[in-house]
């Protein structure tokens, strides 16, 4: 797989980031973040259910989740059920480290690959 410069702008084709969380192979969107305009989405919990169409009060897999993720979250994280496709992934540089570090930019990336939700493959 080609390494992607850490670096290099990314090109968005949305106006939205959203933040993943895997845990026991299932995938959790637990936070979005709005790009342009993020005054008009003052409660990103509810950006979050109306972005996806779910509802938290539906999420079955809260016990597979730690109680720091839970509190700072308020219970409201999802699994990413309507999700079927890759995300490359790469792991955050240690302390000391850069995201210049030789060493580090030579590293794979991780290819994950979910359907509805549940991670099928990892490239290890």
């Amino acid at each position: 797989m080609q390494n992607l410069n850490p670096e290099a702008p990314v090109d968005l084709d949305k106006n939205y980031q959203v933040k993943w969380l895997v845990k026991d192979s299932i995938l959790f969107l637990y936070d979005i973040e709005i790009l342009d305009g993020a005054e008009n989405y003052p409660d990103r919990f509810k950006t979050i259910e109306d972005f996806t169409g779910k509802d938290y009060t539906k999420n079955y897999y809260l016990s597979l989740l730690d109680k720091p993720i839970l509190d700072k979250y308020q219970g409201r994280i999802l699994p990413a059920s309507w999700f079927t496709g890759f995300i490359i992934v790469k792991r955050q540089p240690e302390h000391g480290e850069t995201y210049c570090n030789c060493m580090y930019r030579m590293e794979d990336n991780k290819v994950l690959f979910f359907i509805n939700g549940h991670l099928k493959y990892v490239n290890d």
